[in-house]
C-alpha cells in the first residue's frame, strides 16, 4: 500500500514545484509517464481477473501462430470479440513478436500510456496536475481494462480533428477505436456538438434531465447496444442490472460540476479549452446517467482527458481550487487503494517467480500454472 502513497506524494511534489516556478517539462511528463506505465505494465496480473481473461486468449492465439495454424477466425479471442477485430487482430500481430502473455500486457499497457502522454501535452499545460487528475480519476483502471483504455486513448487522436472540423478523419480514429472496444462508439455524437458556451441555466436543465433519464433503465438499454454478444456481454449484462442508487457516481459527478460552475467564465478562453471542457460536462453527465448501473460509469472515460484539461486548468488558477482538487484526487486515489485490497497490495513485479499470498483472484482464474514457478517459460 505504501508504495502506492509514495507514487502520490512524488506528483504532488512536482505538482508543488511547479508552483514554485519550476514547472514540469514535456521530458518530464514523458518520464513520469513511462515510470507509470512500466509500474503498471510490469505488475504480476494485479487488477483483477480481466488479465487472466486477456492472457489465456492472447496465449491460445500464440501457441496457434507456433504452429503454423493461421486459421484466426476460429480462435477464441474471435469468438469472444468477434465485434472487435482491431483487438483481435492486435493480439495476432503481438503474438509474433512474442509468446508470453506479461510481454504482451506491458506491450499493451506501454501503448496506452503513450496516447495518454501524447494527450495530456496536446491539450493541457499544467502537466503535473493532469497526472495528479488522472491517478485519482483513471489510473487504476488501466491496471485492468486493457481493451476499454485502449480504445479511449485511441479516440483522443480524433480529438484534432474536431477542433479541425474534419469529419472523416475523425471517423477513420473512431473506427480504429470501435475495433477495440465498441464502447468508444458514445465519443462519435460529440463530433456534432457545438464548440461552445453554452448557457448554465440550460446545462442545468440537461442535467436535471438526465438524472430522470437515468431513472428510466436506458442505461442497461445503451449496454446492450455497444456489448458484443458473448460471454463478456453475459458479464456486463449482470453488471449492468438495477443494483440501486450509485451514489458516488452522483457525488462525483456533482462535485465535478461545481468546480466547473465556479469557474466557469474563465474556461472558454479558446476554442480547445472550450472543446475540453465541454468534453468534461459531458463525463459528468453520463456519470448521472449511468447512477443506476453497476458499470455503466466506464462509458464516460472515453471523455477523460476533457475533465483532466478543465480541472487542470481551474488549479492553474486558483490556489483554494488547487489545494480542493488535490485532496479529491487524494481521496479517490486512496479509496481505491483500500478498496481494492488484493487487487492492488501487495505489489509485485513478474520480474520474479511465484505468485503473492492470499491472492484470491489468482487462485480462482489462474488457468496455466507453470506460469507461478517461471514467468518466462513461454
Amino acid at each position: 500500500m505504501w508504495i502506492y502513497i509514495l507514487i502520490f506524494a512524488i506528483v504532488a511534489y512536482l505538482t508543488y514545484n511547479d508552483y514554485q516556478g519550476h514547472p514540469l517539462t514535456k521530458q518530464g511528463l514523458a518520464i513520469v509517464m513511462t515510470c507509470l506505465a512500466l509500474f503498471v505494465g510490469l505488475s504480476d496480473m494485479l487488477g483483477g481477473y480481466d488479465r487472466y481473461i486477456y492472457g489465456e486468449l492472447f496465449d491460445d492465439v500464440a501457441d496457434m501462430v507456433r504452429a503454423g495454424d493461421y486459421n484466426f477466425e476460429q480462435s477464441a479471442v474471435m469468438q469472444l470479440y468477434g465485434l472487435e477485430k482491431g483487438y483481435v487482430y492486435f493480439n495476432v500481430l503481438i503474438s509474433f513478436i512474442t509468446r508470453n502473455r506479461y510481454i504482451f500486457i506491458l506491450i499493451m499497457t506501454l501503448m496506452i500510456y503513450f496516447n495518454i502522454y501524447h494527450a495530456i501535452k496536446n491539450y493541457t499545460d499544467n502537466y503535473s496536475f493532469a497526472i495528479i487528475i488522472f491517478l485519482g480519476f483513471w489510473f487504476f483502471f488501466t491496471f485492468t481494462y486493457l481493451r476499454q483504455a485502449m480504445a479511449a486513448t485511441i479516440a483522443w487522436y480524433g480529438i484534432k480533428y474536431i477542433l479541425d472540423r474534419k469529419l472523416w478523419k475523425f471517423l477513420a480514429v473512431m473506427a480504429v477505436a470501435y475495433m477495440f472496444h465498441n464502447s468508444a462508439i458514445v465519443f462519435v455524437p460529440f463530433y456534432f456538438i457545438p464548440i461552445i458556451k453554452f448557457n448554465r441555466n440550460t446545462l442545468i436543465w440537461i442535467l436535471v434531465s438526465i438524472f430522470i433519464l437515468g431513472a428510466s433503465g436506458f442505461p442497461s438499454l445503451l449496454f446492450e447496444a455497444y456489448a458484443s454478444v458473448t460471454a463478456e456481454q453475459a458479464r456486463l449484462t449482470e453488471s449492468m442490472e438495477d443494483t440501486g442508487v450509485r451514489w458516488a457516481y452522483l457525488i462525483e459527478s456533482a462535485v465535478i460540476m461545481y468546480f466547473i460552475f465556479a469557474n466557469y467564465d474563465k474556461l472558454f478562453e479558446d476554442e480547445r479549452q472550450t472543446l475540453m471542457t465541454n468534453m468534461a460536462i459531458v463525463f459528468a453527465a453520463l456519470l448521472v446517467l449511468f447512477y443506476r448501473s453497476e458499470n455503466g460509469g466506464r462509458l464516460s472515460w472515453v471523455f477523460i482527458i476533457g475533465l483532466i484539461s478543465t480541472l487542470s486548468t481551474i488549479a492553474s488558477q486558483k490556489k483554494a481550487m488547487r489545494n480542493m482538487l488535490i485532496i479529491l484526487c487524494f481521496g479517490l486515489y486512496i479509496r481505491i487503494v483500500m478498496a481494492w485490497g488484493v487487487l492492488l497490495s501487495p505489489y509485485k513485479t513478474f520480474l520474479t517467480p511465484g505468485i503473492r499470498n492470499n491472492d484470491y483472484i489468482e487462485e480462482y482464474y489462474e488457468y496455466d500454472h507453470n506460469y507461478d514457478v517461471d514467468k518466462f517459460y513461454r
